[in-house]
């Protein structure tokens, strides 16, 4: 399905396959990776010439929320399990003066999978980004997708070089790209890596989206993961698909054929009792509450179903059996890593307290949920559940949950000084937002 890199390839118009020519000689580099809080990947390029891996330093205080200027020094800790040589890279988790980083996005993740394990289960996580290729006036100003086609239309051959040149990114990388297509919107697509253990999941969704960017440039396009770059049409979720297996005999437990289990049905309960704390997390701009709208596919109503891609959380029923439930509020921008530890904590809350889900939404919910709770409809009243939230707080820390809430109240009070009133502008996307979020 992918093109496959071999050494020195190069640019072929024929065929859209490309791979940049590499030194043949020279020091030998190891790319060191680590997320910030907003999901974005930081990178070093550390000489290595085999051994034991290095724990470079760095300026904790240059990084937004990672240390104060008086205690900068910070170094990060690579982790093994995630060392690919070829091509030479390894994610990192980070640490101050007196120990681990308490707020490293891996560090939280890694946290809660310890207590699922704890309580007997593997958490297994998908991911589905979205996004958009798009071309733009050269200052980002003007924009328009880069094709007509709809979903599952066949893409356009660059289309289609810009996506297979960051999947064979991902593969060197130790992912493995299951599938690629065309979305809903012009322009739209989702590509999709192997689910497997949430953290190295999260690596790896964060390192696709910063390939596809690249990709994307290299080849005369901008790739965007800003969850609603066009009014009128679909936004771009990054929905989770989250399961659970026995930790010793590595069967299922979610599903028992055609219905939840009871441990399926308690998590699905604690992940919808906290849906409304935690969506500041999932929908972390004031862009995303111009995705989180009735008609295009994203959650509005805090309800569930099977197969239903109006509810917040869809039971998917492929072939007429349940093995996991996909959380549909996260859109493209957020903090996979922060979402997915929020989320799975809510469920491992749920299967805690045995509670039970409310009846099952079996309707188009946009048509017929009057009556139901609702997601924030923006993001200040998101930022406020937030604050509230004692689970978000228990997962985050009490000093991430601030600094999260602060930034988004702030980022909010700036949008309505620049843009205006949010009723009048919920139905365009704004220059204010594609000069901050394209």
């Amino acid at each position: 399905m992918f093109f496959t890199w071999r050494e020195n390839d190069k640019f072929d118009p024929k065929n859209w396959g490309y791979m940049p020519e590499r030194a043949e000689s020279g020091p030998s580099f190891l790319r060191v990776l680590f997320p910030d809080h907003l999901g974005r990947l930081r990178s070093l390029q550390v000489r290595w010439d085999g051994g034991d891996l290095p724990s470079p330093g760095f300026d904790g205080s240059s990084i937004p929320w990672f240390a104060k200027i008086e205690r900068s020094d910070m170094t990060l800790i690579p982790d093994p399990e995630t060392l690919r040589s070829p091509p030479g890279i390894v994610f990192a988790n980070s640490a101050g003066p007196e120990g681990p980083f308490e707020s490293d996005p891996r560090l939280i993740l890694g946290k809660v999978v310890k207590k699922a394990k704890e309580m007997g289960f593997e958490p297994v996580l998908g991911v589905e980004p979205e996004f958009f290729l798009v071309r733009d006036d050269g200052e980002g100003k003007r924009i328009r997708p880069a094709d007509r086609g709809g979903y599952f239309s066949v893409p356009p051959r660059e289309a289609s070089a810009v996506i297979e040149r960051a999947a064979a990114a991902i593969e060197e990388a130790g992912g493995r790209p299951v599938k690629y297509h065309h979305e809903v919107a012009p322009g739209q697509y989702e590509l999709v890596i192997e689910g497997g253990d949430p953290v190295r999941t999260c690596d790896l969704v964060s390192l696709m989206r910063e390939e596809m960017r690249l990709s994307a440039a290299d080849l005369g396009l901008r790739a965007t993961f800003m969850p609603k770059p066009f009014s009128g049409i679909n936004g771009s979720g990054m929905h989770m698909h989250l399961s659970l297996r026995d930790a010793s005999s590595g069967e299922a437990v979610m599903g028992r054929g055609r219905e939840l289990s009871p441990v399926g049905s308690a998590f699905l309960a604690g992940l919808l009792r906290r849906a409304r704390e935690i969506t500041a997390v999932a929908a972390p701009t004031v862009n995303s509450y111009k995705r989180l709208v009735p008609g295009h596919e994203a959650p509005v109503y805090v309800s569930w179903g099977r197969s239903n891609r109006s509810a917040l959380v869809r039971v998917p029923f492929y072939g007429g059996k349940v093995s996991r439930i996909e959380f549909r509020a996260p859109d493209a921008s957020c903090n996979p890593y922060l979402v997915a530890a929020v989320s799975l904590a809510a469920g491992l809350e749920g299967i805690e307290l045995g509670l039970e889900p409310p009846e099952e939404s079996g309707f188009n919910v946009y048509e017929g949920g009057g009556e139901m709770e609702t997601l924030p409809p923006n993001l200040a009243e998101a930022a406020r559940e937030l604050r509230s939230s004692q689970l978000a707080r228990s997962v985050l820390g009490e000093g991430l949950v601030e600094e999260m809430a602060a930034r988004q109240e702030a980022e909010w009070r700036a949008y309505l000084e620049s843009a205006g009133g949010w009723e009048e502008t919920l139905g365009k996307i704004t220059d204010w937002e594609l000069e901050r979020y394209l």
